[in-house]
């Protein structure tokens, strides 16, 4: 979705651009650079997938770490719980006898 705009961006900018130039420069240098420029184009929209990647896996990376602490820590308290009822129902067994 986000690299769709990227692209249609930077189509748009080149239209853009072609626009701005005067047209008897523009047509020659188009002529001679087009696979040039379409070179450039899909080098910059590579790259920015890349960047893109590497981003939304670092994020899920450092959100899978904090799910596993907090389950660690979820599980830790309910160790801590049932030791303690444990010993307790001893003791209250005990004062029964």
């Amino acid at each position: 979705s986000s690299l769709h705009l990227l692209r249609f961006f930077l189509h748009e900018y080149s239209n853009w651009n072609s626009l701005i130039t005067p047209k008897k420069y523009s047509s020659s240098f188009s002529k001679r650079n087009k696979k040039f420029f379409l070179f450039l184009y899909n080098f910059h929209v590579c790259e920015y997938e890349s960047i893109f990647v590497f981003l939304r896996n670092q994020s899920s990376h450092l959100c899978s770490i904090s799910f596993e602490t907090f389950l660690e820590r979820i599980l830790f308290y309910k160790k801590i719980e049932l030791e303690i009822f444990v010993k307790d129902f001893k003791a209250i067994l005990w004062v029964f006898k």
